[in-house]
């Protein structure tokens, strides 16, 4: 009986398990019909218009350029408008003639910046040392008494000293303002701002 009991209850717990995986399973749909419809859909979706690659552009022959012609109208020997803005020529530029004057031009902007910091910290310098001279005359005593009284009233090392400084400092400023304006050239030009760095 025990036995019996057992194995009705097994067969109970089977049979409520069997009907709720069996209609999942009539359900499923196959791989390859799933595959036709992923087709169907492929072919009703619309196409790209045309896809360029590198192979593409190699065979295109020349590149239009968007916006207005140089001032020079200079053209190539096929007669169309040269491409590179700067020339002037209309002659082509070969690959390892650019490498050539991006490395001069590199090096000519890095001269630029390294001279005017170079004048920059040498002023800079300047003013240090006019400072600490002043500040040393402000604390001078004058074993001469005519020098001291004259010094005492009208002070005239001392405004020599602080209007000195004050032109060292405006000349200061411009050599930064021309660094400023030389690192706005360079962004301009399109160059990378690295060539500004030491």
């Amino acid at each position: 009986m025990k036995n019996n009991l057992k194995f009705a209850v097994a067969l109970l717990l089977a049979g409520s398990c069997v009907p709720a995986w069996v209609p999942s399973f009539a359900q499923q749909v196959s791989l390859g019909e799933a595959a036709r419809r992923a087709q169907e859909q492929k072919k009703e979706a619309p196409r790209a218009k045309r896809v360029y690659g590198n192979e593409d552009l190699a065979t295109a022959g020349s590149v239009s350029v968007v916006g207005s012609l140089p001032a020079s109208g200079s053209t190539t020997a096929t007669g169309s408008t040269s491409g590179v803005a700067g020339t002037g020529t209309g002659a082509v530029v070969k690959p390892g003639d650019k490498a050539k004057d991006s490395a001069a031009n590199e090096a000519a902007w890095r001269k630029k910046f390294s001279e005017l910091r170079d004048k920059i910290a040498l002023k800079a310098k300047e003013i240090d040392v006019t400072q600490r001279e002043l500040n040393l005359k402000q604390q001078q005593y004058y074993s001469d008494p005519n020098v001291a009284l004259r010094e005492q009233y009208s002070r005239s090392d001392i405004n020599d000293s602080k209007t000195k400084i004050d032109d060292m400092r405006r000349e200061l400023a411009d050599m930064q303002a021309q660094l400023s304006d030389l690192d706005d050239q360079l962004r301009r030009a399109g160059l990378p701002s690295s060539w500004s760095r030491e």
